[in-house]
C-alpha cells in the first residue's frame, strides 16, 4: 500500500518488541527509507550464526526504496546490510565509522558489485528522494552516533538512533543539544526515541568515570597478566584502556576477530591513535612477560566460541590464564546471557584469576542508551506533538509512551514488529499490518524453519538410524541394523539398538504385502515405529532416519523417491496420533 502524502507510514520490520535486528521503513507518497539494518544473534546452538529481519516488504517497495539511512555502527543497525544488498541495490548513507564498518561487514558477503557507500555529517544535511535528512550528533557507546531529523510531508520526523547523554565524553564529540532544541523551537511532529534503558532510573554513568575505574583495577593488579574485556565497538573506552597500558608499562595484545575488525576500522578513520610499539602482535603474546602484558579480549557475554569462553575453558589455543592473572569485565550482563557469564566467570575464578565485573564493580562499565532522566531531556528538548518508542521490549515500550504522556506529548501509539503506524500532521494511529518476521542465516544462507526443527529435535533427542534389507519378494534378507547418536551412551547403547532392530523386524514381518511392496509407506512405517520404541526404551524420541533397500539395488532414503503420500523427509514432529515428542546494549 503506497502512503499518500501528508500521511507518513512507519513500518518496523525489527527492534520494536525486542532487542536488536533493527529496521524501520520510513514511506511518504511515492518515496521510503530503511532506518537502520541490524541483525541479532540466537540464543541457542542450533548452528545459526546471525538472525536479521525479513526484508520482504521493503523488497516489495521497489522503486519506491530509495536508500538504507544507518545512525551508527552498532552490529545490531548494520549487520544485515550485505543480506539486503544481496537483493535490491540501493545507496547506504551513515556515518563514516558505519560505513567503514559496513564495508568489513561486506567483504566477508562479496555481493559482486560495489555498493554505493555515502558519508554522512552532523549538520550537513541530505535528500533522499522527496526527504529531507540531518544527522545530529549524539553520545553513545559508539563514535559517530546521530540521531536523525527527518523531513517529511506532515512536519519534521525526529529518530534518536541510540544515545545516552555524556556532557564530558573522552573524544570531545558532544551530545548536540543545541541542535535538538532549535528543532524543538521551530516544531516537531513526532520523535521516535530508544527505549532499550527506559526502566533505569537517573542518568548513565560517563565514559570518563569508567576509564578512572577501569585505571583503579588494573593499578590494584599483583603482577600477572591483565585481560579486559569488553563490547568491541566501544572505541572511546578501548582508547582508555590503550591509554592505561601505556602508563602501566604493558604491551598490549588484541584477542578475538571483532576487536580487531573494530580497531582496525577506528585506526583508519583516526578515531583510535596509538604508537605501533604499543601493541604486540597476539601470536607473541605467550612468550612476552606476563606483568607486562595487557590482552583486550571479546566474548563478554560468555558466547560459546568467543576468546574469553575458550580462555575460561584453557581451550585458548595461544593465551591461558595462571594464578595472580586479572580479568576485568567492562560490560553488562545483557538480560538471558547471565548463566553462560556466571559459569565463564566461575571457570576464570577456578583458574586462579581475580575476577573484576559490573557485579562486584558497578562503575567498571557504563550503558550506552539512556536512562530515565535522560530520555525525559530528550522529550523536553525537541516538544514532538506525537511520539511512538523505538527500540525496545513491549514492557520497554509501554512505559516510554506513559513517560511522554506524563511530560504532556499527547498522543502516543505503540506499535511492535510488522505493526504499521499512519502518521497525519493531526493525528498518530494503526495502519494495519505487514509480512515481517526473522531470518535465520548460517554462513550467506539462510535457514528455513523445517531445517530449523529438525536441529532442535537433534539437539534434544538426537538421532536414530535404521537400516532394512528386503529380498526381491519383499521379506527381510537380514535383521535391520540400527544405530543412534545422542540418544545413549555406548555403555547402555547395545541392548536398546538389539530391542529396536526386533522392533522393526516384527513391524516388517507384520506389514501387509501391499506396504511391504511400496517403499516408501514401509519406510515410513518403520520410522515411526522407531521411535515409538526409543519413547518405550528410553523416554525420548529421538530424529529416526530409516534406508531401505532391496537386494542388488541401491539404498533409498525419503529424498529418494516419490512414491506417494508417504514418501515424505522425516520431520522433527509426527502427524496424526503419534504427533509429539520433539521439543526445542
Amino acid at each position: 500500500m503506497m502512503a499518500s502524502r501528508m500521511c507518513v507510514r512507519l513500518v518496523p520490520l525489527g527492534g520494536l518488541g525486542e532487542i536488536g535486528m533493527n529496521a524501520l521503513v520510513i514511506e511518504d507518497g511515492d518515496d521510503a527509507i530503511l532506518i537502520d539494518c541490524g541483525l541479532t544473534f540466537p540464543d541457542e546452538e542450533v548452528g545459526v550464526d546471525v538472525i536479521h529481519a525479513d526484508f520482504g516488504y521493503a523488497l516489495s517497495l521497489g522503486k519506491r526504496l530509495k536508500a538504507v539511512v544507518l545512525t551508527h555502527g552498532h552490529e545490531d543497525h548494520i549487520g544485515a546490510i550485505p543480506f539486503l544488498l544481496a537483493d535490491v541495490r540501493v545507496p547506504v548513507y551513515g556515518p563514516p565509522l558505519a560505513l567503514e564498518l559496513t564495508r568489513s561487514r561486506l567483504a566477508e558477503y562479496p555481493l559482486g558489485y560495489a555498493p554505493d557507500l555515502r558519508p554522512t555529517a552532523p549538520r550537513s544535511p541530505f535528500h533522499v528522494g522527496s526527504f529531507e535528512i540531518e544527522p545530529i550528533s549524539v553520545t553513545h557507546s559508539i563514535p559517530d552516533s546521530t540521531a536523525l531529523a527527518i523531513r517529511t510531508s506532515i512536519g519534521t520526523v525526529i529518530h534518536t538512533g541510540d544515545f545516552k547523554v555524556d556532557l564530558d565524553p573522552p573524544d570531545g564529540r558532544r551530545f548536540d543539544l543545541q541542535r535538538l532544541s532549535e528543532y524543538g523551537a521551530a516544531g516537531v511532529a513526532l520523535l521516535l526515541s530508544d527505549s532499550t534503558n527506559v526502566e533505569q532510573e537517573g542518568m548513565t554513568g560517563g565514559e570518563k568515570q569508567v576509564a578512572a575505574e577501569i585505571r583503579r583495577a588494573v593499578a590494584e593488579a599483583e603482577g600477572g597478566r591483565i585481560f579486559i574485556a569488553l563490547f568491541s565497538s566501544n572505541v572511546v573506552r578501548l582508547q582508555a584502556i590503550l591509554d592505561c597500558a601505556r602508563q602501566d608499562g604493558r604491551r598490549v595484545a588484541f584477542a578475538g576477530r571483532s576487536i580487531q575488525r573494530h580497531v582496525d576500522a577506528a585506526v583508519r578513520l583516526g578515531a583510535l591513535e596509538f604508537r605501533s610499539d604499543l601493541v604486540l602482535p597476539i601470536e607473541q603474546a605467550p612468550s612476552h612477560p606476563r606483568d607486562r602484558l595487557l590482552v583486550v579480549i571479546s566474548g563478554t557475554q560468555g558466547e560459546p566460541r568467543s576468546s574469553l569462553t575458550r580462555l575460561s575453558g584453557g581451550e585458548h589455543r595461544l593465551l591461558s590464564v595462571d594464578d595472580g592473572d586479572t580479568v576485568i569485565l567492562s560490560s553488562r550482563h545483557i538480560p538471558g546471557n547471565e548463566l553462560a557469564i556466571s559459569r565463564m566467570i566461575d571457570n576464570l575464578a577456578r583458574l586462579g584469576a581475580r575476577v573484576v565485573h559490573a557485579g562486584n564493580r558497578p562503575r567498571i562499565h557504563a550503558s550506552g542508551h539512556a536512562h530515565q532522566e535522560e530520555q525525559k531531556l530528550m522529550i523536553q528538548l525537541v516538544r514532538p506533538r506525537m511520539f511512538v518508542p523505538v527500540h525496545g521490549t513491549y514492557q520497554d515500550l509501554a512505559l516510554h509512551a506513559r513517560l511522554a504522556r506524563e511530560l504532556g506529548v499527547e498522543q502516543t501509539l505503540l506499535v511492535e514488529n510488522g505493526q504499521v503506524a499512519e502518521v497525519t500532521r493531526t493525528g498518530l494511529c494503526r495502519g494495519g499490518a505487514v509480512p515481517c518476521g526473522r531470518v535465520h542465516r548460517d554462513g550467506a544462507h539462510d535457514v528455513d524453519d523445517d531445517v530449523l526443527r529438525e536441529r532442535r529435535a537433534l539437539a534434544d533427542s538426537g538421532l536414530a538410524v535404521a537400516f532394512v534389507v528386503l529380498d526381491r519378494k519383499h521379506r527381510l534378507a537380514a535383521d535391520p541394523n540400527v544405530t543412534c547418536r545422542g540418544v545413549l551412551g555406548d555403555d547402555n547403547a547395545a541392548g536398546a539398538l538389539a530391542g529396536a532392530s526386533r522392533r522393526l523386524r516384527e513391524t516388517v514381518e507384520s506389514a501387509p504385502e501391499g506396504v511391504r511392496s511400496q517403499h516408501a509407506l514401509l519406510r515410513e512405517r518403520c520410522r515411526r515405529e522407531l521411535r515409538r520404541y526409543f519413547q518405550d526404551a528410553v523416554g525420548r524420541k529421538p530424529l529416526a532416519l530409516v534406508g531401505l533397500t532391496v537386494l542388488g539395488e541401491d539404498i533409498l532414503f525419503p529424498e529418494d523417491d516419490d512414491e506417494g503420500p508417504g514418501a515424505r523427509p522425516p520431520s522433527a514432529s509426527d502427524p496424526g496420533p503419534d504427533r509429539g515428542g520433539s521439543g526445542q546494549d
